[in-house]
């Protein structure tokens, strides 16, 4: 599935491949199996994937509700402008060495689960806190860009290809 441009919300769900969104007000997609691309994102976020990578890239507008970006085996890779006021809450299930990664500064916590498994947990208020964006993945990593530190931050159909613990 593959969305240029919208001036509103997008939503889209396959049962196999990628979705891929190049700006919108706001998305909620799912993939059973597939990566998932959004560019420029102004508004909340809902993106599932049972098995694929998810990057999304945060729009310079203020954000108007809580987002919820999850894969169950991948990594979840978000671009941030560094003006955003957003509330993080991000979580890897079963992380493997140092699962959380941020540009931004992130209390970061390690702890066993009630069933034994590890988790890896970070949470920060950027620009004083806004919306939430929930971040989660199971033994894959979570990384926090910084807009400005990204090679192209406008591009509006960001690489599927980095950070990645497994092949496209």
């Amino acid at each position: 599935i593959d969305v240029g441009t919208a001036a509103g919300q997008v939503s889209a769900a396959t049962a196999g491949g990628a979705i891929h969104v190049g700006q919108a007000a706001g998305v909620r997609c799912e993939t059973a199996a597939g990566p998932i691309v959004l560019g420029s994102i102004a508004g909340p976020i809902r993106a599932i994937s049972s098995a694929g990578n998810i990057r999304a890239l945060l729009g310079k507008q203020v954000l108007t509700g809580d987002s919820d970006i999850q894969t169950w085996h991948g990594d979840v890779v978000v671009v941030l402008p560094e003006d955003l006021a957003v509330t993080i809450r991000a979580l890897v299930d079963n992380p493997v060495g140092k699962a959380i990664h941020s540009d931004f500064p992130l209390a970061i916590q390690r702890e066993l689960e009630g069933v034994g498994r590890p988790l890896e947990t970070g949470e920060a208020k950027l620009m004083g806190g806004g919306p939430l964006l929930r971040l989660r993945t199971l033994g894959g990593r979570i990384v926090i860009q910084n807009a400005s530190n990204v090679s192209a931050p406008g591009d509006s159909r960001p690489r599927t290809n980095e950070p990645s613990t497994e092949e496209q």
